[in-house]
């Protein structure tokens, strides 16, 4: 097997381990502790998002790089950056607790907050970024692993009751620190070697010349972030828990479908961004490719999500969610917009539009911040939903429209067979809507006899997957 491809099952092998133990615990947290106990622990949860998001706004990208150029004492610089990162998680852990004083009058809720906000002590340690610079992605997935499986072993074991609903939140606080733990001990397997530059010249760098180096890099995602977290957020300020419960559950569903995003980080950017350099006249052959089959994977699950929706929230989470089925048919396509965008935007910044790239982010994200404050006052979660789809359709085809003026495609049929073929499917699996077991099988052989008939998927394509990856 090619290094490529073990490096690539290393990667997703913990990371769909990761994924399925941690919707194993959220589906049997919902079906324990109830619509509204769901809402609750989602809500606590969303305001933990947010203080990760304020305690290393774009310092561990730095970290990142400073360990992958080799630059200086890389102990040194751990410890450096985890003390401004500490220092933050503690000022936003006693904000947010104090906060909760005045803005929660919900007694249990103001309790997860409580304690959800202690997590980000633990989350100061977490030396990802370390070996990210070092490119060992396979510590990182070991250790993720390591931690969901305590937060979910945790979950199915004490929290058995509503009134068990505070182990959420304290298997949560276990699990970040395990993982704080286990990071730090993988750190001590590898050996300091500066090789650029002195340890002075490390220990010349500020917290404050630190942060005015990680803002510009992290503003743009720490955005994208504030607007992927906001709609749980606002339902708890205009509409109740059962509102959050269900949006929840409807999104929990679609961020696990987005492990084909990371696919297509890891797969396709490097791809792409060694074409740009080597070989520029292969890189419309590959992001046509990229499209293609991003299409073909991508567009059977939303309209295959949209026909079974119900039986499918019903199957995960239990008929008390039947308010989540309508939300998750909005936010499929949420999903489809945003692995789509992501080939888009990994092509402006593998081809040096970077500033383009921010921009776009930047300005659609802040109108969307308006649109959600709007919508979820207005429509509650639906309006949330709703907005959060929109917004991600309108910022994929603005970097659709900025990577065309680098990288024109020209062949657009393969949008017209896909979309025939999945229309063949979908008739199928509505007319067997009843017998969900039987309508997927049936569904995705009509539509691969469709493809194969329409000379969308061919032999060619084959034998470029086998050559990838076997």
């Amino acid at each position: 097997m090619k290094t490529h491809s073990k490096n690539i099952l290393s990667l997703f092998g913990y990371d769909f381990g990761n994924r399925l133990l941690g919707f194993v615990a959220s589906a049997y947290i919902a079906r324990v502790f109830g619509v509204d106990g769901f809402g609750t622990i989602n809500y606590g949860m969303a305001i933990l998002s947010f203080m990760i998001l304020f305690a290393s706004p774009g310092i561990h990208i730095v970290g990142t790089r400073l360990i992958s150029q080799k630059i200086g004492d890389a102990t040194f610089l751990v410890r450096k950056i985890t003390t401004v990162r500490f220092v933050l998680a503690v000022v936003l852990c006693i904000a947010t607790v104090s906060a909760s004083f005045f803005f929660i009058h919900e007694s249990e809720l103001r309790f997860v907050v409580m304690l959800y906000a202690l997590s980000i002590l633990p989350f100061a340690f977490q030396i990802e970024w370390f070996f990210q610079g070092k490119e060992r992605i396979d510590v990182i997935g070991i250790n993720r692993f390591l931690a969901t499986a305590v937060f979910t072993i945790g979950i199915l074991v004490f929290a058995r009751s509503t009134l068990a609903l505070f182990i959420v939140p304290v298997s949560f606080f276990a699990s970040s620190l395990v993982n704080a733990t286990a990071l730090f001990i993988s750190m001590k397997k590898f050996p300091d070697t500066p090789d650029a530059v002195s340890n002075s010249s490390i220990g010349s760098i500020s917290w404050r010349s630190l942060l005015k180096q990680a803002l510009p890099i992290g503003s743009a995602g720490i955005l994208a972030q504030i607007v992927l977290n906001l709609p749980v957020f606002l339902l708890g300020i205009f509409s109740t828990t059962t509102e959050i419960g269900n949006y929840s559950a409807a999104s929990k569903i679609v961020f696990f479908l987005l492990a084909i995003d990371r696919a297509i980080y890891f797969l396709f950017y490097p791809l792409i961004a060694r074409n740009f350099s080597l070989a520029p006249e292969n890189v419309p052959v590959h992001v046509h490719r990229a499209v293609r089959y991003t299409l073909i994977a991508a567009v059977p699950l939303c309209a295959g999500g949209v026909v079974l929706a119900q039986p499918i929230v019903n199957f995960i989470f239990s008929k008390s969610y039947s308010d989540a089925v309508v939300l998750f048919q909005i936010l499929i396509f949420y999903f489809l917009f945003t692995i789509l965008n992501s080939i888009f935007a990994y092509v402006l910044i593998a081809g040096g539009k970077e500033k383009r790239y921010s921009a776009i982010t930047i300005s659609i994200s802040l109108i969307l911040l308006a649109g959600l404050v709007a919508a979820t006052a207005w429509w509650n979660a639906i309006g949330a939903a709703a907005i959060m789809a929109l917004g991600e359709g309108v910022m994929m085809t603005a970097m659709f429209n900025a990577m065309k003026k680098i990288v024109p495609l020209k062949n657009y049929s393969f949008v017209f067979t896909t979309l025939a073929s999945s229309l063949v499917m979908v008739a199928a699996v509505f007319a067997l809507r009843n017998y969900a077991m039987a309508a997927i099988p049936v569904g995705v052989a009509l539509y691969c006899v469709c493809l194969i008939m329409l000379k969308e998927l061919t032999k060619s394509d084959l034998m470029f997957l086998r050559e990838r990856l076997v």
